[in-house]
């Protein structure tokens, strides 16, 4: 069995090892800039930070004519802490017909009350 690479003359093996090099070094400059890109996302990430509503309810059914008693709390989606950035949350009931039932605007960390009727 004889290998392909042990008969060809040496200098195409340097002329292949100076390829093969160029091309690991230009990989590499291609992954600098690509963790430079990553970073520079993940700071306009956090910088832009989304929001996360939670919202906590009194139990979970409720028939027509019932109270509804909840609690939503606006938080930062990154650290999960009390956000700034928006201060009102709008709450709508929708029925199984996707008909708005009501609605309410609440502001953050508040304790509301809403009432289902037909």
């Amino acid at each position: 069995m004889t290998f392909y690479w042990l008969n060809t003359p040496k200098s195409m093996i340097k002329k292949i090892a100076v390829f093969i090099l160029f091309f690991t070094c230009l990989s590499f400059t291609f992954t600098n800039n690509f963790k430079e890109l990553v970073l520079q996302k993940l700071e306009a990430y956090t910088n832009d930070f989304p929001e996360k509503i939670y919202v906590q309810t009194d139990k979970p059914y409720y028939t027509i004519g019932d109270d509804i008693w909840y609690a939503a709390y606006l938080v930062n989606g990154i650290n999960h802490t009390k956000s700034g950035k928006s201060n009102i949350i709008y709450v709508e009931i929708i029925n199984d017909k996707d008909s708005i039932v009501s609605q309410k605007n609440s502001m953050q960390m508040t304790l509301a009350l809403l009432e289902i009727s037909k």
